[in-house]
């Protein structure tokens, strides 16, 4: 194979592998959760960069974090483990790797970012929208748990003034509107 045969000029073969949106062959790899060609493309002889992004702002772990592909998980767990793999990146819209796994409603990827990863539970993006607001707006009750259990704020607001409950109320989301009741009610008798 010519990627294990041949010690590559890096400069020269980054040049050649990317495509005309800033896509490397690792985002392919990853967005299709391809577990042997991730392991493939990171070896350090190829110089390939790991946090590359691509014209959207995408890294791969972006990419497989998205990804609702069965290896998904373990690409990630993979890229994340890289030290030059950074599980704060954002792409153009802000988001990180969180806000896509929740976007995708992949639960196991947001427990590799929480609980492997160590993700922050609450990051931004641009309109001010944390993966809590995200969750909450689509329904998926089960990632508002893990959010929540790992700190998520549930009175955050985004840009719009719009709280994760708000999106909850909007979408008829009902068991996302009672555990973010519940969760609201033990922060205020908290205090």
């Amino acid at each position: 194979m010519l990627l294990q045969s041949t010690v590559l000029d890096s400069e020269n073969f980054y040049q050649m592998v990317n495509d005309n949106f800033g896509r490397s062959p690792l985002h392919y790899a990853a967005c299709m959760a391809k577990l042997e060609c991730c392991e493939i493309l990171l070896d350090e002889r190829l110089g390939l960069p790991v946090d590359q992004k691509d014209r959207d702002g995408h890294t791969p772990l972006m990419c497989a974090a998205a990804s609702c592909y069965p290896d998904a998980p373990e690409v990630v767990r993979l890229l994340g483990s890289r030290k030059m793999s950074s599980v704060t990146a954002r792409d153009n819209d802000g988001r990180t790797a969180m806000h896509l796994a929740v976007i995708a409603q992949n639960t196991i990827v947001v427990d590799i970012l929480l609980n492997v990863l160590e993700c922050p539970s609450e990051t931004f993006d641009n309109d001010a929208r944390t993966p809590l607001h995200y969750a909450a707006k689509s329904g998926f009750d089960e990632v508002v748990k893990k959010l929540l259990a790992a700190k998520a704020r549930n009175a955050t607001r985004d840009c719009f003034g719009i709280s994760p409950a708000h999106y909850a109320i909007q979408g008829g989301h009902r068991s996302v509107v009672d555990r973010l009741m519940i969760s609201a009610g033990r922060m205020v008798n908290s205090y």
